[in-house]
């Protein structure tokens, strides 16, 4: 997937999680016996989803240090 299109993907995704959370306060505050489950299971998934987020941003910037040092290097002959 591109790089706009992962970026929306993950909103969507993190917007479901926010969701969810919000469901199973709702939920929890409603004396219902899966609100806690539910809201769990919404903090749990918006974990996951940041952590790739993360993961898929620092792979991003390790691309684009690696760029830039090669085009630094090929502009400044000093630097070699």
């Amino acid at each position: 997937m591109k790089s706009k299109q992962m970026e929306s993907f993950f909103k969507v995704l993190m917007g479901l999680a926010a969701l969810t959370i919000v469901v199973g306060t709702y939920l929890k505050i409603s004396h219902h016996t899966k609100g806690e489950l539910i809201m769990s299971l919404g903090f749990l998934s918006y974990l996951l989803i940041l952590t790739l987020e993360n993961s898929r941003l620092n792979k991003i910037i390790k691309e684009l240090k690696e760029e830039n040092t090669t085009a630094d290097s090929q502009d400044d002959p000093t630097k070699k």
